[in-house]
């Protein structure tokens, strides 16, 4: 389960990403409050790992990639930054 990091105060993006090169764990970042990202379990690994074998196999020579949660995706109209998997 994810937990907000400090609910006293929001920070801009910029303060977010810079809290975030210097953290040791993936946190996310919903309009302006910086959220600690939980663990996931070993069914959960398994399942992503074989979603992303099989999107990539079907996408082989195709201009598309598929990535894994390591990648963070910033939605700015949504005031989200986040590593979805």
């Amino acid at each position: 389960m994810s937990m907000p990091v400090e609910k006293s105060r929001r920070c801009s993006i910029e303060e977010y990403l810079q809290f975030e090169r210097e953290a040791k764990e993936k946190h996310e970042w919903r309009d302006g409050e910086i959220i600690a990202m939980g663990g996931g379990t070993i069914r959960h690994s398994l399942i992503i790992a074989n979603v992303i074998r099989a999107v990539g196999n079907r996408l082989e020579g195709k201009p598309c990639r598929v990535y894994d949660s390591n990648l963070r995706v910033g939605i700015p109209r949504a005031y989200l930054y986040t590593y979805p998997d």
